[in-house]
């Protein structure tokens, strides 16, 4: 369960925590060669900037809900997984071609629109969120399935693409792209930007994608070592981010409607908008 309303819900424990003990204690009664989890990369503690990437030996420090219920079904997963060999993979943003990420389609939104706040970030622009392409997530979960006789009896692996797109790389190559110009980035003080969202969250009646809670991750930065999926499973992540970019905004550029859509998205009156 996740919900970027940032709002504390019951289901996060529910469904995620409780749900994940449900299932593993009734699985015991099975001879289950595997348990795979999907769990989240924003468990981790970002990296400071002279920090190495992160690893999975690295700290753990979830800051909102729906990381932290992750976080506590990973826990369950060590206690109760029994007899049942358990792999936890950390997934960093999984996109496609049609984009299919609500932050990196909320990203382009802003700027296919001209919104005034697509110019605006309120952390540091050299940082960066790290994605995975569907396609390298399917390859990386048929490589487990197809090692589990050869893995321990608790894995944990970190699976993102190794090269991360800073906020300021992924703004002026956004803006090429869908205007043919850099789009520069001007950084805002967090308390200004907390007002900012707080007020357009009101006059949205919620609707408005950035909340004031996340305005303090904003200069959080998850540059990934990835060599332990890379031995263990031979997973070798084939697509990057920047290189997909170019079939995203084509696709946006050539059917406005349908991408908004796909991505649940509300459809702005005039399509030919930003083109």
């Amino acid at each position: 369960y996740y919900d970027f309303a940032g709002e504390p819900s019951p289901l996060y424990r529910e469904v995620t925590v409780e749900g994940t003990r449900r299932i593993l204690r009734e699985l015991q009664q099975f001879k289950v060669k595997q348990f795979i989890f999907s769990s989240s990369l924003l468990v981790m503690k970002p990296v400071e900037e002279a920090e190495e990437p992160l690893t999975e030996q690295s700290p753990t420090e979830a800051q909102w809900d729906y990381p932290k219920s992750k976080l506590q079904a990973e826990a369950v997963i060590r206690r109760n997984h029994g007899h049942i060999p358990a792999v936890i993979l950390r997934l960093a943003g999984v996109y496609d071609e049609d984009c299919h990420s609500l932050p990196l389609s909320q990203h382009i939104r802003r700027i296919y629109e001209r919104k005034p706040e697509s110019y605006f970030f309120p952390g540091d622009a050299d940082h960066g969120q790290p994605f995975v392409h569907l396609d390298d997530l399917t390859a990386c979960i048929r490589n487990v399935i197809e090692r589990r006789d050869d893995l321990g009896a608790f894995e944990l692996f970190l699976i993102a693409e190794p090269d991360v797109m800073s906020h300021q790389e992924l703004q002026e190559r956004l803006g090429e792209l869908i205007h043919g110009r850099q789009w520069p980035t001007f950084r805002l003080p967090k308390s200004l930007a907390k007002v900012g969202a707080w007020a357009r969250e009101k006059l949205t009646g919620g609707e408005s994608f950035i909340k004031p809670w996340m305005i303090d991750l904003a200069d959080d930065h998850y540059p990934v070592d990835i060599r332990r999926a890379q031995e263990r499973l031979n997973w070798h992540p084939q697509h990057r981010l920047r290189e997909t970019l170019d079939e995203m905004i084509q696709r946006l550029k050539s059917d406005p409607a349908r991408w908004y859509q796909i991505n649940g998205l509300p459809v702005p009156e005039a399509l030919e908008v930003g083109v």
